[in-house]
């Protein structure tokens, strides 16, 4: 809950039912990063919770070192952790793309299954 000038209650609700896509606009310096940050910090209150934030322009590192969270930067020169999850697709000892195809293919399966029970 927020506050407001008025002294009456603001509660922001992203949710419509079970379904939470949000939708965020606004010219440079609007205060969008802020607010994505700030929505990432509220869900930390709950037990347990994770919040994977893929960064532009270090826009949440503030936010992710005040949560005593761990920030890197994969495009930095001097790092030396990437994300390169199909690096070593064509290597059958590693596997890798296998496990990153058949993940796709569960997930996609899921979606798949949860549409056609729901009778979508």
């Amino acid at each position: 809950m927020c506050s407001t000038t008025g002294s009456t209650p603001f509660r922001l609700n992203l949710n419509v039912g079970d379904v939470g896509h949000t939708l965020v606009l606004g010219p440079t310096g609007a205060g969008k990063s802020t607010l994505l940050s700030m929505l990432a910090l509220q869900w930390l209150r709950y037990p347990d919770a994770q919040v994977v934030i893929f960064d532009k322009d270090r826009s949440a590192r503030s936010a992710t070192l005040a949560a005593e969270g761990e920030y890197y930067e994969p495009a930095a020169n001097d790092e030396s952790l990437s994300f390169q999850p199909l690096s070593s697709i064509d290597d059958q000892a590693s596997g890798s793309g296998c496990r990153v195809c058949a993940a796709l293919a569960e997930g996609a399966a899921c979606r798949r299954n949860a549409c056609n029970q729901e009778g979508n």
